[in-house]
Order: C-alpha cells, then sequence, then structure tokens
C-alpha cells in the first residue's frame, strides 16, 4: 500500500487545507482517489481531528470512507515546517504535525487495523528517528512496511 511513489519528503505547505488541496490532485491524478475525496477528507478533519502527539513527534493521519477512494494507499509526507491539526480525542488542543500519514484503506474496518500497526510504529525511537531523518525513500519504504505488512 505504500511505496516510493507516496513518499514525499520535505513538503512545504501553508495550512492543512493547501496540503490537501495539493494531496487530493495528486491522488486524483495517480488513480488513487475520486473526485469527490478532497471535500470528503477536510470535512472529515474537521469532524474527526486526526493530529497526534508521540514521544518522538506530533504528526496527523487524515483519512476518510472508502468510497472516495478508487483503490488502496498509504502515503508518507515529511514537511518541512509543521502544519498545525487539532489532536485526536482532546477537544481544540493543537500539535504541530511535522509527519503525515494519509490513509487510503478500501476494506471494512481496515483503518483500524492500520492505526494500530501505525501506532505500534510511533513507538519505535529508533525507526520515527530515520524517518523523520532520512533522505532515501527507499529505507523510510522499508521501515514502514515492515510495522503495517505491506509488499
Amino acid at each position: 500500500m505504500l511505496n516510493e511513489s507516496l513518499i514525499y519528503l520535505d513538503c512545504d505547505y501553508e495550512d492543512k487545507d493547501s496540503f490537501f488541496d495539493w494531496f487530493s490532485s495528486e491522488m486524483l491524478s495517480k488513480g488513487y482517489v475520486k473526485e469527490s475525496f478532497k471535500e470528503s477528507i477536510k470535512e472529515r478533519e474537521k469532524n474527526y481531528p486526526t493530529g497526534l502527539v508521540t514521544q518522538t513527534c506530533e504528526l496527523a493521519i487524515p483519512h476518510t470512507d472508502p468510497n472516495h477512494l478508487i483503490k488502496p494507499f498509504i502515503s508518507f509526507i515529511r514537511l518541512k515546517k509543521p502544519i498545525s491539526f487539532i489532536q485526536m480525542g482532546i477537544g481544540d488542543e493543537m500539535c504541530e504535525a511535522k509527519l503525515l500519514f494519509v490513509l487510503g484503506v478500501t476494506k471494512d474496518g481496515g483503518q483500524v487495523e492500520v492505526l494500530s500497526k501505525l501506532m505500534n510504529l510511533f513507538m519505535q525511537e529508533k525507526e520515527m528517528e530515520l524517518i523523520i531523518n532520512e533522505q532515501n525513500k527507499f529505507k523510510i519504504e522499508k521501515v514502514i512496511n515492515d510495522f503495517i505488512g505491506g509488499e
């Protein structure tokens, strides 16, 4: 589900809306999402925030319903400067996400499974340090896929 073409390093966006605009266009052009994806992911993020503060960094895990997807994917985006996201499950508290893991899971219940595996990754200091600093997309892909069970 994650491959090198879905890894974007040291990207720069003004805010989460500009990120969602770019990402939606990118994934639409690659054939992963439907036209409805952009509004859907923005709306879902507003109603169910995905920001997360971990022991290694602050990140977000945006995702939306499977009916806005064409084929499954996981995309990893490392930002030059953080974007503000509301933390999941903590009311209106913000986090400054430096890493984004966008999930396009088409299988019912699959998001929970992938989120659980990602949470395990987020607790691994050595692996997270590599993800935060590495320039080689293949190495990043391998670390993430080792945790989520990707091919």
